[in-house]
């Protein structure tokens, strides 16, 4: 059936005056789309949410007209949202749960739905602490790999999960352990520098930045003057040092002593003032 001019302006003017009611929130596109024939949705004007999806849409009393609820729903958690009734009920099965999250466990159970994300996770686990913590990916339900613990710039992950730092050079390792800087720009393992040299008078040694350093010698000081000490062969030794002919180094005094007798013609020649060796004759 053919159309007038007439009823083709009739017909436009009427969209033109529909159009007009919603003005401020269609954009320049849509009122393109209108007059090329093609009608784009139209916000519902609203009083309240009865005039709204219920599922859906909320009433918006800033511009008294319908919009996405944002997916904070009428219904409780485990509820199913029923538009044709306008009304929330408890599921019949796990496919009443579906939430179209595939890393969800989706669950009907007396009437309410749960949708459990923790048994995905764990299932991405793959023990390898390098990749991070493995999760499950929302949209396509595949095990995506957490972020590397590590610098990779800088360091390179062991399999404990530690860091260790890359070497530029021999001198970023331990010359010690005879270490070398490898291609993969880790330290290798070599002959450790051996420091022992046997002698315990020169302490213990160790190496230090490559090279061997002695320990602390042991101390041989007796605390008697009239004795030398000193180290050899690894054990102290403590030597008289009295020169004197006649006398002897006193472990009491620490002085140098006659080791004889002097010659006397009466008692009072021996006294040496102790009493507590008797009297001297």
């Amino acid at each position: 059936m053919s159309v007038s001019t007439n009823q083709r302006s009739e017909t436009r003017s009427t969209r033109v005056r529909n159009l007009a009611r919603f003005g401020s929130v269609l954009s320049v596109s849509a009122l393109l789309a209108f007059f090329s024939g093609c009608v784009p949705a139209v916000p519902t004007p609203c009083t309240s949410n009865a005039d709204c999806s219920f599922c859906e849409e909320v009433c918006d009393s800033a511009t008294s007209l319908c919009r996405d609820n944002g997916g904070a729903g009428p219904c409780d958690p485990g509820e199913i949202c029923v538009e044709s009734t306008r009304s929330c009920v408890g599921c019949e099965s796990d496919a009443d749960c579906d939430d179209g999250d595939a890393c969800t466990v989706d669950t009907c159970s007396s009437g309410s739905c749960s949708n459990d994300s923790s048994a995905a996770d764990a299932a991405c686990d793959d023990g390898d602490p390098c990749n991070g913590d493995e999760s499950c990916d929302v949209a396509t339900g595949d095990c995506v790999d957490g972020d590397d613990p590590c610098d990779a710039a800088t360091e390179v992950c062991e399999s404990d999960g530690s860091c260790t730092t890359r070497c530029t050079g021999d001198s970023d390792c331990n010359a010690c352990l005879g270490e070398t800087c490898g291609a993969d720009d880790l330290c290798a393992s070599g002959t450790p520098v051996v420091c022992d040299d046997g002698d315990a008078c020169n302490g213990l040694e160790t190496c230090f930045d490559g090279a061997c350093v002695d320990g602390t010698a042991p101390d041989c000081d007796d605390g008697i003057a009239c004795t030398d000490d000193a180290c050899s062969g690894g054990s102290c030794s403590n030597t008289d040092n009295c020169t004197v002919s006649g006398e002897a180094c006193s472990l009491t005094s620490g002085d140098c002593e006659p080791t004889v007798a002097p010659d006397c013609t009466i008692d009072s020649d021996c006294a040496d003032v102790l009493f507590c060796n008797g009297a001297e004759t």
